[in-house]
């Protein structure tokens, strides 16, 4: 192949063929506002870091569901049940546990010699609570945490050579969980030095950290599998000879009783997460310690947090509640939302009988799926409020417990709570989410309104991501110059879509980006006002009886 051109000319004659500048990259469309985090306790999950849960995923990552009944804990689960059916999107779980009682534990296969008569080795499964420094083949950990254990398989295939059953030291190994739902499967070899057919390490330990983080594996020094033993070659009939355990309980989950550190591990978990995600649902918890712990995550963060308040208690205890937990002193409380639902209704996990089960959660997942939908400029439609009549709870079994006046529903405004009832409209009566405020302690201000923040957040998370790749990768000249370039791009598509309105700002918008006065050399200023659009709560009708 000729080739005219080189990479490197030098001092030589020739064409030299410098590397492509790409100056058609576009900022990507964000997709972290189709997925919520929250804080919860399951009975399976990761306690290292947080999961990136589906629907599909569910069960398999988190077990399954458990009465409420049994524990008020458990109500999370059944509301990430239904989130994640409504939302056709992803959770980003961190799973509560006590950090000074959870124990991951050991599984150790051993192999035992031959008693006579017989001539094949045996093998034996145990849990230990550290790693073996002696007497093992294999030593297993699941960082998955299964309460109710999971199970191993092993197998090893034949060797032949001249008709002989021949020794091996390749391996293949499966995880199952407690109702034989098959987790991994890896094969590999015991010989530390072994390679594949590509050059690339075949030793058992390495193949399987190169799938997954979640297993660890130490193997023992010079461990191989013999003609005769169990888990070696095939049976008379031809079908694989697996040597499988019974169930190992090889994590301890310790008890619910948790603490301040227990919390903030949690919320640390979530915050450094690699996931992405634009909210945060309280999983019903009525922990005030928690919830301020996830209030403060969503200021960290600039997340909004949407939380429940028990819909068992009276409107005077909702209140009440609400009021204990002085979230709008906060500087950011316009952050922090909270949904009332004093109705009872079906699970729709069908895990729990018609009861009390919050909304919040529920709200954030029909905005999630909401922001699915872009237009021509990739914005989602976030100056609707996910609200009213366009979105009645999707649930059965509905009935609500208590009358609300029209001076408790201006109490309920009043302090701040969205209650989740029954209203009336054209179509007759549903249950909707009857406001859209947050705890911002404002009464006429867009810091109020839930689809003005969510608004807010969004172009807050386009800017400082744009930001972000301009840090430490261009001149301070040419940075300025694209950051100006982008806002101006943003607002005007953002104004296009309907969330930005004229105000005293007759374009709805202004922008400052300048080098810093004081440290111009490398501080970059970015200041901009914008008027949201509003939305619609009150409606003043008159009518004149003319002549």
């Amino acid at each position: 192949m000729p080739i005219t051109f080189t990479r490197n000319l030098g001092h030589a004659p020739g064409v030299q063929l410098n590397r492509l500048i790409d100056n058609s990259e576009l900022p990507g469309t964000l997709i972290g506002d189709r997925s919520f985090g929250v804080v919860m306790r399951s009975n399976r999950g990761r306690i290292d870091k947080a999961m990136e849960i589906e629907f599909g995923t569910l069960t398999k990552k988190l077990g399954a569901g458990e009465p409420i009944r049994a524990n008020a804990l458990n109500e999370a689960w059944a509301q990430l049940y239904e989130a994640l059916m409504r939302s056709n999107g992803t959770a980003i779980v961190s799973r509560l546990v006590r950090t000074s009682q959870a124990v991951t534990k050991w599984i150790v296969v051993s192999q035992v010699a031959p008693v006579a008569p017989a001539t094949a080795n045996t093998y034996t499964f145990s849990v230990a609570d550290t790693q073996a420094t002696s007497d093992y083949i294999l030593q297993i950990r699941h960082l998955g945490c299964h309460n109710d254990g999971i199970k191993v398989s092993l197998w090893a295939d034949s060797v032949t050579v001249g008709g002989v059953e021949q020794p091996t030291k390749i391996l293949n190994m499966q995880l199952f969980d407690a109702n034989n739902v098959q987790l991994f499967s890896f094969q590999g070899s015991t010989d530390p030095n072994a390679k594949d057919d590509y050059g690339r390490s075949y030793y058992l330990p390495d193949v399987i950290s190169a799938q997954t983080d979640e297993v660890i594996v130490v193997v023992g020094d010079n461990t191989e599998f013999k003609s005769g033993e169990a888990l070696y070659g095939h049976t008379d009939l031809g079908s694989e000879k697996w040597l499988a355990s019974d169930v190992l309980i090889a994590f301890i989950e310790g008890d619910h009783s948790y603490t301040v550190d227990d919390y903030q591990a949690a919320m640390d978990r979530l915050k450094h997460s690699q996931y992405d995600f634009s909210y945060l649902a309280s999983g019903g918890t009525q922990s005030s310690t928690m919830l301020w712990k996830l209030a403060t995550l969503a200021f960290e963060t600039n997340r909004q947090l949407r939380f429940d308040i028990d819909g068992r208690l009276s409107l005077e205890a909702a209140s009440a509640f609400v009021e204990s937990l002085n979230l709008s002193s906060a500087a950011e409380s316009h952050l922090l939302q909270a949904f009332w639902m004093p109705v009872k209704s079906d699970d729709f996990s069908g895990l729990n009988p018609n009861g009390y089960i919050g909304a919040a959660m529920l709200n954030v997942a029909l905005t999630c799926a909401k922001n699915i939908a872009l237009n021509s400029k990739g914005f989602a439609s976030k100056n609707y409020p996910t609200a009213g009549i366009r979105y009645p709870i999707p649930r059965s079994g509905l009935r609500q417990a208590i009358t609300l006046s029209d001076l408790d529903l201006s109490n309920l405004s009043k302090r701040r709570i969205n209650p989740v009832v029954f209203d009336t409209f054209s179509s007759g009566s549903v249950c909707v989410f009857r406001d859209q405020i947050t705890q911002a302690l404002v009464d006429n201000s867009l810091r109020k309104l839930i689809s003005v923040v969510d608004m807010s957040t969004d172009i807050d998370d386009r800017v400082t991501r744009f930001g972000k790749g301009l840090v430490n990768s261009f001149p301070m000249t040419v940075a300025v110059k694209r950051m100006k370039d982008f806002l101006e791009k943003l607002f005007s598509s953002a104004k296009t879509s309907g969330w930005i309105v004229p105000g005293e700002l007759k374009s709805g918008y202004s922008i400052y980006v300048a080098p810093n006065e004081a440290r111009p050399y490398d501080v970059m200023d970015v200041q901009y006002a914008i008027h949201y659009d509003g939305a619609v709560r009150q409606i003043m009708v008159t009518q004149t009886l003319s002549r």
